[in-house]
């Protein structure tokens, strides 16, 4: 009984945490990354076009969070999942727009439910 009990938990917990990655393009969207910072890892590596580095999760968080200010983010939807065979890596791809009609790739990679990497590239 105790195993069944303890096996039920896990997926329960386990579907929670893939739900609330779910959420990384709402937060994109409404330009809250600050909020993602549980499912963040402690180091971030960002790609914004031509530009990238490899951050702590704060930096990256702030990066993020001035690209998406000065784009003035207009919506963000995701377009595609997929992961690896040994279900230790993830990713998803989404699609932002800014006010002025720009368009972004998004690209999210995630290892053991931590983003690790978030990439920008223009349409």
């Amino acid at each position: 009984m105790k195993y069944i009990l303890l096996i039920c938990s896990l997926m329960l917990l386990n579907n929670a945490t893939a739900q609330d990655l779910r959420t990384v393009f709402k937060a994109i969207g409404s330009n809250s990354v600050k909020s993602l910072s549980d499912y963040i890892a402690d180091d971030l590596e960002v790609c914004i076009g031509d530009e990238q580095d490899l951050y702590s999760k704060s930096e990256g968080i702030e990066v993020v969070t001035q690209f998406l200010t000065k784009i003035n983010v207009k919506s963000c939807s995701q377009i595609h999942k997929g992961a690896s065979k040994s279900k230790n890596s993830a990713y998803r791809v989404g699609k932002l727009k800014g006010a002025n009609g720009e368009e972004y790739r998004v690209f999210v990679y995630y290892e053991r439910k931590q983003i690790v990497e978030l990439r920008f590239d223009k349409s």
